[in-house]
């Protein structure tokens, strides 16, 4: 599968990377709790976790002593995780803890259900967990998070007698995080060896008794009897436990397949938290976006008469909204997030040099999430819309847009969400000549194009001749293809998979955006059933410099406008303050 796998050490906390950074799960060691833990991902395809948890909203498994301080005895918890948040791998070098509730054994890791019993139970499901994790490294395997699928509900009971159960968690966890980190297992043992000599070694180290290792030689007995297949072993490579991040890099590797990596910085849209005893304060979405908008415009302010109090803001918490910088032009992240973070709850922003996003991010008054994508200085703009979608965020679409095109997020809603969307496109053939230079050039035009047909020869068949049918039933001809702008674009969750597949193909030949985009979806779905958006371009006549003369309220996008540019004193600074941003604010009686 296509996922985050996440690169911080030794420990990982599923809770805080499903947006409820004050929260641990049961078993997480409790001097870890308040240390700062990395949000920073390597995204590539890898081997599917085979252990799967879902995290559970209502009552989630915490820890008694989280019950005792931070909640009220006879009340139920009522947490929220993101459930639009991608999945999370664990790697091997890390451990997180996992229980024995709404989790997911895949076939090769069905030795690992097994649950000691010489421990108490409150202790017996977190032992298993990082037992199974540790041994997961020897077949290259993995544990992974997934967002929210069930909620709980909890009896009421006591709780000082589960925080007297589960004394070990407390104090004996990071004892066994770091016997796990340094244990290993001779080159020459088979798997399930490995599986009795980790028994018997936990054993001797009293994190259960000798009835576990015994149980565990029965349990192994009984998966041979049955005609279970045996996992393989994948051996580490034996060097020193200082260098154990090392073999972390060694295994991530080995159990990569195919594409390239891409480094990601995720942050959930962030939760409420439980609270004890104080009702809950927060800054609505409206309130903390005035404040934040006032910081801008002191000078200039707004047009008070556009709102219109009577109805409620739309927001598209089901859409992920990917933020596209063609150069690391990064010091206007603060005002993209002004305009868009109360509508898009996720938000992704792609482009070059993370040192140069993080530089920026850091002064931010909330995390956002980033994904760093080689663009070519924007010719190959593509290749941000696919990375993202394969990160596998749980919503229904992905609108991408350029850092320099200024949407109408008022009118969205009236857009259909189950369509494609683009600007109007024309149709070029191969076989004749046009005036456009970039479809002239060499090295982004049509060369490339046909270097990519050809190439698609020895692939899919199937898939491309399809392809090709609908394009040319799009153009008209054989040999036609679509150009269009395409600073924005909409792409739903059903076309997701093709137009990964196609346009990563058609970007490995480096072929330009704007032949890339539009020759896909022409090549994937009838051409009437691609919504064309209204908007503006301000190409290089002049008009570009003209922002509030050619911006209309009833389009969708006006394209580029330069955030550097409008933030200066004058009528652009105007325009932001008196016209767009109450715009913003303005309300609809459509979801």
């Amino acid at each position: 599968m296509w996922g985050l796998l996440y690169k911080g050490e030794k420990l990982f906390n599923p809770y805080h990377h499903f947006g409820q950074p004050t929260l641990w799960p049961r078993g997480y060691p409790l001097g870890s709790v308040g240390e700062n833990i990395t949000l920073e991902y390597e995204l590539n395809h890898w081997k599917t976790p085979s252990i799967q948890q879902g995290v559970v909203n209502g009552d989630p498994d915490v820890d008694a002593l989280f019950r005792l301080t931070r909640k009220q005895t006879h009340s139920q918890l009522n947490v929220t995780f993101d459930d639009r948040a991608p999945p999370a791998i664990v790697p091997a070098g890390v451990f997180s803890p996992f229980n024995s509730q709404n989790t997911l054994f895949l076939y090769d890791a069905l030795w690992a259900l097994l649950i000691p019993t010489t421990t108490t139970f409150r202790v017996c499901d977190i032992w298993r967990g990082y037992w199974a994790q540790r041994l997961l490294w020897e077949m290259g395997g993995h544990l992974g998070f997934f967002p929210p699928n069930a909620f709980q509900k909890r009896n009421s009971h006591s709780y000082l007698s589960d925080a007297n159960d589960e004394k070990d968690l407390y104090f004996q966890t990071e004892r066994l995080v770091t016997f796990l980190s340094k244990w290993r297992c001779g080159a020459d043992k088979s798997f399930f060896d490995c599986v009795k000599q980790l028994s018997k070694d936990m054993c001797e180290n009293n994190f259960w008794k000798e009835s576990d290792v015994i149980l565990t030689s029965v349990w192994i007995r009984d998966l041979n009897t049955i005609g279970y297949e045996e996992p393989k072993r994948v051996p580490l490579v034996s060097i020193p436990d200082k260098t154990l991040p090392i073999v972390n890099k060694r295994i991530q590797h080995q159990t990569r397949n195919t594409g390239e990596m891409s480094n990601v910085v995720f942050w959930a849209a962030e939760q409420t938290p439980p609270l004890t005893y104080s009702p809950e304060i927060q800054k609505t979405a409206v309130l903390s976006r005035l404040t934040k908008s006032a910081s801008y415009c002191k000078n200039y302010p707004y047009n008070a008469s556009i709102f219109d109090n009577r109805i409620t803001i739309n927001t598209f918490s089901n859409i992920l909204l990917i933020v596209v910088f063609n150069f690391p032009h990064y010091q206007n992240l603060d005002l993209l997030e002004t305009i868009y973070s109360m509508h898009f709850p996720n938000i992704l922003y792609c482009g070059p040099r993370k040192d140069r996003f993080d530089a920026y991010a850091k002064h931010l008054t909330k995390h956002v999430s980033f994904i760093e994508v080689d663009v070519g200085d924007g010719w190959f703009a593509q290749n941000c819309l696919t990375q993202a979608m394969k990160i596998n965020y749980n919503v229904d679409g992905y609108l991408y847009i350029g850092d320099d095109t200024l949407v109408n997020v008022w009118n969205l809603h009236n857009l259909p969400f189950d369509k494609l969307w683009l600007v109007k496109a024309t149709v070029l053939q191969q076989s004749k000549k046009t005036e456009w230079p970039w479809f002239n050039s060499p090295r982004v035009g049509l060369k490339m194009y046909q270097a990519a047909l050809n190439a698609s020869k020895v692939l899919n068949k199937r898939r491309f001749d399809s392809f090709l049918q609908m394009l040319a039933r799009n153009t008209k001809k054989v040999d036609g293809l679509l150009k269009s702008a395409s600073d924005i674009a909409y792409v739903p969750r059903k076309y997701k998979n093709d137009v990964i597949y196609f346009m990563e193909h058609f970007s490995k030949f480096n072929l330009f955006v704007e032949i890339t985009i539009p020759t896909v979806f022409a090549g994937i779905e009838k051409w009437e059933n691609v919504h064309k958006m209204p908007g503006m371009y301000l190409w290089y006549d002049g008009k570009r410099k003209h922002v509030t003369k050619y911006f209309n309220k009833d389009g969708i996008f006006l394209h580029p406008v330069k955030l550097s540019t409008v933030l200066r004193a004058g009528k652009e600074r105007q325009f932001l303050c008196g016209t767009y941003l109450p715009l913003t604010m303005r309300m609809s009686q459509k979801e």
